[in-house]
């Protein structure tokens, strides 16, 4: 498996697990527009700390 296959599972994986977080969970509304964004395939093209994520601005803290 390439470097660039892992990748993408992983970052399917990542989308899948985000589109079906419980979004009545206390945690989880906390950090709602993160899951709203990263439940979407087209966020997940580009990863880097340099990544817009729109007005969204990741702090690193989850």
């Amino acid at each position: 498996m390439s470097n660039s296959d892992l990748r993408w599972q992983l970052a399917d994986r990542l989308r899948v697990e985000m589109a079906y977080m419980n979004q009545r969970n206390l945690e989880v509304r906390r950090k709602l527009r993160y899951v709203d964004e990263f439940s979407k395939p087209d966020s997940w093209d580009v990863i880097t700390p340099e990544a817009s994520l729109g007005d969204y601005q990741w702090s690193g803290e989850i």
